[in-house]
């Protein structure tokens, strides 16, 4: 049931459709749901037949989702089509969540989630978006950039980003540095010192935890309030966006839960025969995740984000 790691990072929400996975065994419905502070929450499920491991959609279902810190029964997905359920909730930050789905003459389908904790970033200057050691949870945190190809009027995946973060994964650093004079040379001011000269990794950094030894620290001095210090991201944006008000461009910061955080690593994984899934008498995945998008350009210009 390998999803394209690079879809699964740009929608950042929640794995589209779901497939089979011939090494299911008799775990043949394929649940996929990443609940966040949205106000509707997205469930897709599917039944995989057994003879060519397509994909039947499912309708004479019942789930709910329990909220298992405040002990309540928060509600039902409907269905809407397709394969696609929803719920009108917003996950709360730090609370674990349990999901029931029901299908007759079969038995439950369970999983487990805990969402993690609430990205608050801090904007310290003008030009690029800038965030303090305090902005991040103790959780994992996904960071990517996204840019405005003004041809095909769509946003993509910036293929290579940097910070000064100092503990970060390194597994898809690209050999190469970040270099002001490189990739924004109609730039007279230096706006990116702190991550000049830091390495490049390729669409995503991926933070870990600090139980797994991700302290917040950063290479720089710069101090914002309180001893926070300053996080700053720049990567192969284009040269436009810096001054691209209309469609501007911007970075993505996601922690997840730990559930998400080992599919994603798992979808990373060329050797992995499929994908992790934490889906009791099913699989896929059930996780959770917060996020912030702050503006990657002259924030002092186009106010904050949309």
């Amino acid at each position: 049931m390998k999803d394209n790691l690079l879809r699964v990072l740009v929608i950042f929400s929640c794995i589209l459709g779901g497939s089979c996975s011939p090494y299911a065994g008799n775990r043949d419905v394929s649940v996929n749901c990443i609940l966040s502070q949205d106000s509707v929450q997205i469930l897709h499920l599917s039944s995989c037949a057994a003879d060519d491991l397509s994909l039947r959609v499912l309708r004479d279902v019942t789930i709910s989702l329990f909220d298992v810190t405040s002990s309540v029964d928060v509600g039902h997905f409907l269905y809407e089509e397709d394969n696609r359920w929803s719920l009108p909730y917003s996950a709360i930050p730090r609370h674990k969540y349990r999901i029931e789905i029901n299908i007759p003459d079969r038995k439950p389908i369970k999983a487990y989630t805990t969402m993690p904790g609430a990205i608050v970033p801090k904007m310290t200057r003008g030009f690029i978006s800038e965030y303090t050691t305090a902005s991040f949870p103790n959780d994992v945190v996904w960071i990517m950039g996204m840019d405005f190809a003004p041809e095909s009027e769509e946003y993509f995946v910036v293929d290579k980003i940097a910070s000064n973060l100092v503990n970060v994964d390194n597994f898809n650093t690209t050999g190469e540095f970040f270099h002001q004079a490189l990739y924004f040379p109609s730039s007279a001011v230096h706006r990116f010192v702190y991550v000049e000269d830091k390495p490049l990794h390729k669409h995503y950094i991926r933070v870990p935890s600090v139980d797994e030894g991700g302290e917040r620290v950063v290479d720089g001095y710069q101090l914002y309030a309180n001893n926070e210090r300053i996080i700053s991201v720049a990567g192969s944006f284009t040269d436009h966006c810096l001054y691209d008000f209309l469609f501007p461009s911007y970075v993505l910061y996601m922690a997840v839960s730990q559930e998400y955080d080992l599919y994603l690593k798992s979808c990373i994984d060329n050797e992995a025969p499929f994908s992790y899934s934490n889906i009791q008498n099913g699989t896929g995945i059930f996780g959770a995740k917060t996020e912030q998008k702050q503006y990657w350009t002259n924030k002092l210009i186009i106010g904050d984000f949309q």
